[in-house]
């Protein structure tokens, strides 16, 4: 789970932001004085809640609601404020919830569940690479709506944690174009959507996409191939010589796999 604390007063901000971490142990836990750089982050991360001041010395957080909501509608957005008068506002920007400061642990954790928001623990992540590749989200497969955005996903798996910049995606995912204008547009599409759907499933933390910077964070899910390159037997004997059968990058690491186990 991602979330987003913003406030302009800073011994606020870090109250905050130390009272999420509390609550939600395994949670990732930012935290924004300035509101043009908490509207870059909520965009460009794919945070499951943010949680915001209503006004404040750098920036109004009632604007930056309606920016994220318009631009991450998947987010929940929760003001977390001292005012008492703003609450009507504050729904007006399609906000979620309205919570008076300083809130304990237990408040979070009971609007977090209110508002179905992943803080009482995490789902199961697995990933099915041998053979045909499938995403599996608490056993059910993840579908996508874009066949391109499920081999993202796939790429990225079998980098296993190394981050990929978006030329070498490009490259990849679309071998037979170059990258340019058009290409990195369609591979910007493919990013709203890994990000957007990750967000509606409440695994945002799987995703680890900055600038140019693009990694699934391998610790976070359970993988075949993960553990046979772990040396796991159980692994092993699953390999029948077929890996990620339907992309043509990943050859190489199928090639590799059969020389460990001698599985053609």
């Amino acid at each position: 789970m991602k979330v987003l604390c913003i406030d302009g007063n800073r011994e606020r901000l870090n109250a905050l932001k130390q009272q999420v971490e509390r609550a939600f142990p395994f949670a990732t836990v930012d935290a924004e004085s300035d509101g043009e750089n908490a509207c870059y982050l909520a965009e460009r991360r794919g945070y499951d809640a943010v949680l915001t001041e209503t006004q404040w010395s750098k920036g109004d957080g009632l604007k930056v609601a309606r920016y994220i909501h318009d631009t991450s509608p998947s987010t929940k957005v929760i003001f977390v404020t001292e005012r008492e008068d703003c609450a009507v506002r504050a729904f007006q920007t399609r906000a979620c919830g309205y919570l008076l400061s300083p809130v304990s642990e237990e408040r979070l954790k009971e609007e977090f569940a209110d508002l179905n928001i992943n803080g009482g623990k995490k789902r199961l992540v697995e990933a099915k690479t041998f053979g045909n590749f499938e995403l599996l989200c608490d056993g059910k497969a993840v579908k996508f709506t874009r066949s391109k955005t499920k081999e993202l996903i796939a790429y990225l798996i079998d980098r296993r944690g190394t981050s990929a910049s978006a030329s070498e995606l490009i490259v990849n995912l679309w071998e037979d174009k170059n990258v340019d204008k058009t290409t990195r547009s369609m591979f910007h599409n493919l990013v709203s959507e890994a990000k957007k759907l990750f967000a509606e499933l409440g695994i945002s933390y799987v995703l680890d996409f900055k600038y140019n910077s693009f990694r699934i964070d391998d610790k976070q899910i359970i993988c075949d191939y993960y553990e046979l390159l772990d040396g796991k037997k159980k692994a092993r004997d699953k390999f029948m010589g077929e890996y990620m059968a339907s992309y043509s990058w990943a050859e190489m690491t199928a090639g590799t796999l059969s020389e460990m186990t001698g599985r053609y």
